[in-house]
């Protein structure tokens, strides 16, 4: 029975190390231009320092105990180190996190080479590392974004994860014989969580590329539409967004039973002026007038736009005749 289980966890962490590999392999014909190559390589490393970790540690009790023991484990935490790293960075590039993390695994390194001297005590020390790694990653997760659920969901399968490998250590306690092929409940239910979180692992960074590209993308676009709907000398609206506007008031303003004014504004003897002290000159004093009348036009119901050339018209809206001509001769005044 005891073969029939060592046999399992064999297969399992076999499983494991196949499963790194998959990972690896789907990566890598994924690429987004929105993710940064860093990043990118970032996770593939750590992929395949775990795929090479379990390759090691599958071999316990065939290969010197430098390579499945000590080796094994180190590239196991330095994988799992850059795969946390990489989660908590999708948004930006962050050397803060490269820093934490790599002081955290140097500690955990350190700690499991000085102190991990028996199976057992492999099996704890090792588990305790996982906790910090995963840990401050949940944690991270858990307070970071609160729109996106995926972060959250991730947050919370590494928290549980944290949970069985604590259970895991505390167990070497219970059970001073337990190694790494032992077979028994808390070593089934650790080694079921690390199976279920390498898939969820690739696939939920996946889907924080996906997030992040489709966030830069709306951004894009968002900014590509402000940009079609405004005048790049001025920076006021354009016509065609003045055009929209005006549709947009008379239909809400007919509506609601409200007055609606209308001014169109042209600079007097523009041409004149142009021609004497040239185009840059003339390129000022538009940006100064309407500069001017974005300033007196403020109100929440305003909209004020370069309309073509020298004209500029602006929506009064909920503005009566007499309001208008005030609009109107505090503009004249402002750029007299």
């Amino acid at each position: 029975m005891a073969t029939l289980l060592n046999l399992e966890i064999r297969t399992i962490v076999f499983l494991l190390f196949l499963g790194n590999l998959t990972t690896i392999a789907i990566l890598a014909a994924y690429r987004s231009n929105f993710v940064s190559r860093r990043l990118y390589w970032q996770f593939l490393t750590g992929k395949l320092l775990q795929a090479a970790a379990w390759l090691l540690l599958g071999e316990r009790g065939f290969i010197p105990d430098l390579l499945s023991v000590y080796a094994g484990n180190s590239l196991l935490l330095a994988g799992f180190a850059l795969e946390a790293v990489a989660m908590l960075t999708v948004e930006a590039p962050s050397r803060r996190w490269e820093l934490v993390y790599s002081g955290l695994t140097a500690g955990c390194l350190i700690g499991f080479w000085g102190f991990a001297v028996t199976p057992s005590l492999y099996v704890r020390v090792a588990s305790l590392g996982t906790v910090v790694i995963y840990g401050l990653a949940a944690l991270v997760l858990l307070r970071g974004r609160r729109e996106s659920r995926l972060r959250l969901l991730l947050g919370v399968l590494y928290g549980l994860f944290r949970v069985i490998l604590l259970g895991r250590a505390l167990a070497t306690w219970v059970e001073p014989d337990l190694t790494l092929l032992s077979g028994n409940p808390i070593q089934s239910l650790t080694f079921s969580a690390t199976y279920l979180l390498m898939f969820v692992g690739g696939l939920g960074f996946l889907l924080l590329l996906r997030e992040h590209s489709d966030r830069q993308l709306m951004r894009a676009n968002h900014e590509l539409d402000v940009l079609s709907h405004m005048d790049s000398l001025t920076t006021l609206a354009n016509r065609r967004a003045f055009d929209k506007a005006l549709t947009r008031a008379v239909r809400e303003n007919r509506r609601r039973g409200a007055p609606l004014a209308l001014l169109m504004i042209d600079i007097d003897h523009f041409k004149n002026y142009n021609d004497l002290y040239g185009h840059g000159q003339g390129d000022e004093c538009l940006i100064a007038v309407g500069r001017q009348i974005g300033d007196l036009c403020h109100r929440p119901n305003d909209f004020a736009a370069r309309y073509g050339g020298e004209e500029f018209g602006v929506i009064l809206g909920e503005t009566d005749l007499a309001g208008a001509l005030t609009v109107a001769e505090n503009i004249r005044r402002s750029v007299y």
